[in-house]
């Protein structure tokens, strides 16, 4: 008896660990999916890599909500840049259907011919709706290198 419930045991504790395993890939996906959509203007992309009442809150000074983004890129889809993205996750931590994360974020961008890099500090947090991650909310702090 004590073998079997050991066994059920172990399976319980290995399934969990494989469960959080793929949400954090998951997770990780989805914010590199983001900054994707942001750099090539992707509004659909962006739309289904958020929830409905997403925000963005950049240097503690402005609030953006998920219509105010839509509406920056379609008022910008017009620039041709090349973004790339370097993240450093400091943390990721999942309780059931939410998570946040913790990390850096490095851009490059380049717009006619002019690069600029830039850094962040930033947390996200997600939830899980109808077994897809999907971001609440991102609060960016811009790093003066």
């Amino acid at each position: 008896m004590k073998q079997n419930t050991l066994i059920i045991l172990f399976f319980i504790s290995y399934n969990c660990i494989a469960q959080t395993k793929n949400d954090s890939i998951a997770i990780t996906q989805v914010l590199k999916n983001t900054y994707e959509a942001l750099g090539n203007y992707d509004v659909q992309n962006y739309i289904d890599n958020c929830t409905e009442d997403y925000l963005l809150i950049e240097n503690g000074n402005y609030i953006w909500t998920l219509e105010q983004e839509i509406e920056h890129f379609k008022t910008n889809q017009h620039h041709k840049i090349i973004r790339k993205d370097k993240f450093k996750i400091h943390s990721l931590r999942i309780d059931g259907d939410f998570a946040y994360s913790i990390y850096d974020l490095w851009s490059e961008i380049e717009e006619n011919n002019v690069i600029k890099k830039l850094h962040w500090i930033e947390s996200s947090i997600f939830k899980k709706i109808n077994e897809k991650w999907k971001i609440v909310l991102i609060h960016s702090t811009k790093i003066e290198d």
